[in-house]
């Protein structure tokens, strides 16, 4: 993979680099195997933007039970 895709990437930077994907697959002028390397990258993004989501909404719910 190109970009490397970590936990403190921040959500807005996966999206970007998820929109940049969906992008590149829409274009038309990628390979057959250059298309599935970037579908690969994406569907990591997607499950790495699913966990920042899920942490978020678990820090929300610590936060209301406090209150």
């Amino acid at each position: 993979m190109s970009d490397k895709i970590t936990q403190n990437q921040s959500i807005e930077s996966q999206l970007q680099a998820l929109t940049k994907i969906v992008e590149a697959l829409e274009s038309d002028e990628l390979s057959l195997e250059d298309s599935l390397t970037k579908f690969e990258e994406g569907i990591a993004l997607t499950k790495a933007c699913q966990e920042s989501l899920e942490a978020s909404e678990k820090r929300i719910t610590q936060l209301l039970k406090k209150d």
